[in-house]
């Protein structure tokens, strides 16, 4: 599936949204296996853990990419207007 529009037809179609979302759900899921086959080790460090600190983790993680996310793409915008 892919989005196309009228004005970006000579552009590479990009994937859309959906196929996005599965993509990185599949690269977390194995990157998560990986690091368990390579260093199971790793997983003790969460072990005591509770389910809300694990949840506040996961979202601080969510929020920090959305920032650097938004910080990229306001210096890409700035060089394409230059």
């Amino acid at each position: 599936m892919t989005e196309k529009n009228d004005d970006d037809q000579m552009q590479a179609a990009t994937p859309c949204h959906r196929c996005v979302v599965i993509r990185f759900f599949l690269m977390a899921v194995a990157g998560v296996a990986l690091t368990y086959v390579l260093s199971p080790d790793t997983f003790k460090l969460i072990e005591g853990l509770s389910t809300l600190t694990l949840a506040v983790y996961f979202v601080g993680g969510l929020g920090l990419l959305a920032v650097g996310k938004a910080v990229l793409e306001l210096f890409a915008s700035d060089r394409h207007d230059d």
